[in-house]
């Protein structure tokens, strides 16, 4: 797949190795981890890819569309309830690319299905598994929630695909590091974004799997 200025991305090879740089340091030494302390806020912000796994719409009759990988920016707002539970928000924002998969079809088609922005907000509940001692090691968490996803297109899109305001609910896992120094924390994380969106030329719907792989830095609000 290719992003915006033409740079190749291979979705399947970014989510292995991401996930192999994730595993790496969810399974080295632990006996050092950080301190978070209830009722403290954390502000990180990350990029990365967003990497959609599912096509956007299939028509047998015309074409089918996808998403190209695309860079992906967030933010990322978190309230420690306690030493193991969290409260939070995600804002992410993807200037992305729509494209034409190959198909049987044998009308004429266009060469440049145009822009497609991708903005979600979601709120989540976060969990992170603590380790014992003090130290500033990596700590493995996951996150659950629900929000809203709108995309955007061109109008050269139309009507295969059109712009669509919807639900999205979220899975995430990811490594947190609480001091990396100069006062500042680090989070690496995948995070699926699973939409339905429906087709305007067929109706029908079809689950979206976009992965959120991204990298970022924050501070501590006391």
């Amino acid at each position: 797949m290719t992003g915006r200025g033409n740079v190749r991305i291979d979705a399947h090879g970014v989510l292995a190795l991401v996930g192999a740089l994730m595993m790496g340091m969810a399974l080295g030494p632990t006996s050092a981890w950080g301190q978070v302390d209830e009722g403290r806020f954390e502000l990180v912000g990350q990029v990365g890819l967003l990497t959609p796994v599912s096509n956007l719409t299939e028509d047998s009759n015309a074409f089918d569309t996808s998403m190209k990988v695309a860079l992906a920016y967030t933010l990322d707002a978190t309230y420690w309830t306690s030493k193991k539970f969290g409260l939070g928000v995600v804002g992410l924002y993807s200037p992305g690319e729509l494209q034409m998969l190959p198909s049987g079809f044998q009308g004429a088609v266009p060469n440049d299905l145009g822009d497609a922005d991708y903005i979600a907000g979601v709120v989540n509940a976060i969990y992170r598994f603590r380790g014992t001692g003090s130290g500033s090691g990596a700590e493995p968490y996951i996150a659950a929630g629900a929000g809203i996803r709108r995309l955007s297109v061109d109008a050269i899109a139309r009507p295969q695909v059109e712009s669509s305001t919807d639900p999205v609910g979220t899975l995430a896992g990811g490594i947190r590091i609480e001091d990396v120094g100069f006062g500042l924390l680090m989070k690496v994380e995948i995070r699926d974004f699973i939409t339905s969106y429906e087709s305007p030329t067929t109706g029908a719907s079809k689950f979206q799997h976009d992965f959120a792989i991204r990298l970022g830095f924050g501070t501590r609000i006391h």
